[in-house]
């Protein structure tokens, strides 16, 4: 008795698997927060890309939920999309807001995805309360968490206390490379006329950058370029078309 009176004291935190084996019932809210940013459209060399990979993994949470569980679903790109927004037991309400959030061209930000998740995780019944925040992880997508970190780890986060389960879908470490800046040459595009630019891309990555930069008009891919630059450096790419 002494024991189980200290264990309680302790506030421990145990995985799904290990309540069942001490025959435990604790109901559970699930937040699924789903970063769909570009960068996560980065193929993996199965041939899927990393998003693809997250879902797959969001969608095998299902498989361990009880009864009475509760799942909220969330996107989160450079702001959070609230695909469900109050957490259900509906299971395939939830199930079908992971299968159809698409992936955006947009970029990481943790901050607001994650500041949603916990409120939802406050208002949640009593029980275990998990966040689980699907990523590769960009260092860009905690600057705001890292720089403003009460507005997001705030009061009702420290006193609910959810479980945060950061999930990256591989290890395979990308170029981390951007469009830094581009300048059309031509002032005005009317049909028939020839448009040119330059597009600067940098690369912070360790090592050398060999990749394509591709300009599209509309929906149509218009110009194809070859990208080589070195570590830390940034290189100006010239392009024309037709409009």
């Amino acid at each position: 008795l002494f024991a189980l009176v200290a264990l309680a004291a302790a506030r421990p935190v145990m995985l799904a698997r290990s309540v069942r084996i001490f025959g435990g019932e604790i109901p559970r809210t699930l937040v699924i927060v789903l970063v769909n940013s570009m960068s996560m459209g980065l193929r993996e060399p199965s041939g899927a890309t990393r998003f693809e990979t997250a879902k797959a993994c969001a969608l095998a949470l299902f498989d361990d939920l009880k009864q009475g569980d509760r799942v909220a679903v969330t996107a989160s790109g450079d702001r959070a999309e609230m695909r469900v927004a109050e957490p259900t037991i509906d299971r395939t309400l939830a199930r079908k807001a992971v299968e159809g959030t698409q992936l955006s061209q947009n970029r990481s930000d943790f901050a607001a995805a994650l500041r949603e998740a916990g409120k939802i995780a406050a208002r949640a019944p009593r029980g275990i309360r998990q966040i689980f925040l699907f990523t590769d992880n960009q260092e860009t997508g905690w600057r705001t968490a890292l720089a403003q970190p009460a507005s997001v780890f705030d009061t009702a986060w420290k006193q609910e206390q959810p479980q945060l389960v950061i999930v990256t879908p591989d290890q395979v470490e990308a170029s981390n490379a951007f469009i830094q800046d581009v300048r059309l040459q031509t002032p005005f595009v009317a049909g028939g006329m020839t448009v040119r630019g330059t597009a600067t891309v940098a690369n912070l990555s360790p090592a050398p950058l060999h990749d394509l930069l591709t300009v599209t008009f509309g929906a149509e891919r218009v110009v194809q370029r070859p990208v080589e630059a070195a570590p830390g450096a940034a290189v100006s790419i010239p392009f024309e078309f037709q409009a």
